[in-house]
């Protein structure tokens, strides 16, 4: 199960124990499923409630009734990763071209201009056009 998980969703084994972990928290019934007011407990919300119902069908299978293990951490993994859309990655992009200017003009403390751009100023560079774009 394990290599599944990281092979399609990148999983890596500490965050599989941590949601086994939440997932074994909300079973309150120890069936390997969790029911809808299982998840609304679990998120102190009445069952009833649009929200917990909503939020249930975006993990649960097509039929609703119950959320599975793998669905669990396949709705974890899509809640849990930034969406990134075609104007963000533009963006994103774009900024990271302007501070490897920056860098190769010597405008960004890199000594000679025209220098190859090194890893911990491409580090920067990313980490600044991530935070810009967040």
């Amino acid at each position: 199960e394990y290599s599944y998980l990281k092979r399609k969703l990148g999983v890596s084994l500490d965050d599989t124990k941590k949601y086994l972990d939440d997932f074994a928290k909300m079973d309150k019934n120890h069936d390997g499923k969790v029911s809808l007011e299982e998840f609304a407990a679990y998120l102190n919300l009445p069952a009833t409630s649009d929200s917990a119902k909503s939020l249930f069908a975006g993990y649960a299978s097509s039929d609703g009734n119950e959320l599975q293990f793998k669905e669990y951490i396949a709705g974890m993994v899509l809640v849990t990763t930034p969406v990134l859309d075609e104007a963000l990655l533009l963006r994103a992009f774009t900024l990271l071209e302007q501070a490897e200017r920056d860098v190769l003009a010597g405008t960004s403390g890199t000594p000679e201009p025209g220098a190859p751009l090194e890893a911990n100023a491409a580090e920067a560079a990313a980490q600044a056009a991530i935070k810009a774009v967040s």
